[in-house]
C-alpha cells in the first residue's frame, strides 16, 4: 500500500511542480511586486494598497469585476445547459466531435480570454488595427488624429469616456552620454521657442500646456472642446498608467521626472 502511494506521488509530482511554477510562483512574485514602488526599486509595503483604497477607479474596477463575476457564473451555467443539451440530442457517430469543439472555449481561462481579446483590440498595437491599416483604417485616434477628423469630416466627434483611461503628454529629452549634447539642447530651445511651438501646434492638432504658446494661438482653437477638454472630463484619466506600470524602464523615468 506504501509502495502504491509513494509510485502516485512521484507520477503526481511532475504536475504539482509544474502548479508550483505556473500558479504559485507568480502569485507570490505579483504580491512581491506590489510592495514595491512604480520604479520597482524600493519597498513600500502596504502603500500602494492605501493608495488604490483611496481612488474611485479602483472602486469602480471592484464593482465591475463582481458584476463580471455573477454574470458570467449565471451565463456559463445557462449557455452550458443548452449546449448539454443540444449535444444530447445528437447522434451518438457525432457526439464526440461536437463535444470537443464545445470544451475548447470553455477549458480557456477567462483572464486568457480577456487577454486575446485586449491583444486583438488594443487601440495603439492590436492585430485588429494592424489588418484595418492594411486597408487605409486607421486605429482608434489620439487628441491630434481626432482634430484632424473632424476637421475633414465633422460628423466625427470625439468622446472621453467618463469610465477612464489614459492621458498622455510627449517630451524632449537628451540621452545621457550623448556625443553632442549641446545641439540636443539648442534643437528643444529652438523647437520650444513660443513662435516655433505654435506653429507646431497649428500643424499637429495637439495641446501644449505652455502659457507663453497659449496666448498665440487662436480663440477658436483655445475654445476646441477635443484639444482642450473640460477639466470634469479629465479626472476619471490616468497619466501613463498603461506604460508606466508594465513596463520597468517607463517607471523609473516617470519617478525620476517627479522627483526632479
Amino acid at each position: 500500500m506504501q509502495r502504491k502511494s509513494t509510485v502516485a506521488f512521484f507520477m503526481a509530482l511532475p504536475l504539482m511542480l509544474l502548479i508550483g511554477l505556473l500558479v504559485l510562483y507568480p502569485a507570490i512574485y505579483s504580491l512581491h511586486l506590489a510592495t514595491l514602488n512604480k520604479s520597482m526599486q524600493r519597498f513600500v509595503g502596504l502603500g500602494n494598497f492605501k493608495f488604490l483604497f483611496t481612488r474611485e477607479t479602483f472602486w469602480m474596477v471592484v464593482q465591475q469585476s463582481c458584476i463580471f463575476a455573477v454574470t458570467a457564473v449565471i451565463f456559463k451555467a445557462l449557455i452550458g445547459f443548452i449546449a448539454a443539451h443540444f449535444v444530447h440530442n445528437i447522434p451518438a457517430a457525432k457526439q464526440r466531435k461536437w463535444r470537443g469543439m464545445l470544451l475548447v472555449p470553455w477549458v480557456i481561462p477567462p483572464a486568457m480570454s480577456t487577454l486575446a481579446w485586449l491583444w486583438l483590440f488594443d487601440p495603439s498595437y492590436s492585430a485588429f488595427n494592424w489588418i484595418l491599416a492594411l486597408f487605409g483604417i486607421d486605429p482608434i485616434a489620439w487628441t491630434g488624429d481626432a482634430k484632424q477628423l473632424h476637421k475633414d469630416i465633422p460628423a466625427i466627434t470625439y468622446v472621453i469616456g467618463k469610465e477612464g483611461g489614459e492621458i498622455w503628454a510627449d517630451f524632449y529629452a537628451v540621452p545621457k552620454g550623448a556625443p553632442h549634447r549641446a545641439a540636443g539642447y539648442a534643437l528643444i530651445n529652438f523647437l520650444l521657442t513660443p513662435e516655433n511651438n505654435k506653429n507646431e501646434v497649428l500643424f499637429h492638432g495637439y495641446p501644449v500646456a505652455d502659457k507663453r504658446v497659449l496666448d498665440l494661438l487662436p480663440p477658436e482653437m483655445l475654445k476646441d472642446t477635443i484639444m482642450f477638454p473640460a477639466a470634469e472630463s479629465l479626472k476619471p484619466l490616468e497619466f501613463g498608467a498603461a506604460a508606466t506600470l508594465t513596463n520597468p524602464a517607463r517607471a523609473e523615468i516617470m519617478a525620476r521626472f517627479k522627483a526632479a
